[in-house]
């Protein structure tokens, strides 16, 4: 299994120890703007925000080489672990998870081919 090194996030507070967090408890990874020009990247667990300590593009492909989590890009800055979505709603492009109480958008040119990673991955698996 791996592990990134995050320091964890609660809004705007910030914890001061770093931590290690397994790869397969991200649900998606988003980048946010924090002042003009620079980004920081973010990762979302079901009940969890971490900032990591890498920039987006080279974290995202980081991700998208670890075949096995099933994660893929969405939208521009952003990430999902399909493994960790519980629905999609195809007329609004979102993903949802975390019993439909949270989710991520889709852009339209992304749409195809992540919903149609996400009904492979929930063939196979049901």
């Amino acid at each position: 299994m791996y592990k990134i090194i995050v320091v964890g996030r609660e809004g705007k507070k910030v914890n001061e120890d770093a931590e290690w967090l397994d790869i397969d408890d991200v649900v998606g990874i988003h980048s946010e703007m924090v002042k003009y020009g620079k980004s920081i990247v973010i990762f979302k667990t079901m009940d969890s925000e971490y900032i990591g300590a890498h920039g987006i593009e080279m974290t995202m492909k980081l991700f998208e080489d670890l075949k096995e989590y099933n994660f893929i890009r969405a939208d521009r800055g952003v990430m999902v672990n399909l493994n960790k979505i519980e629905s999609i709603d195809e007329k609004n492009k979102l993903l949802f998870y975390n019993n439909k109480k949270d989710s991520f958008t889709v852009s339209k040119t992304r749409w195809n081919e992540v919903k149609d990673r996400f009904i492979k991955i929930n063939c196979i698996a049901d």
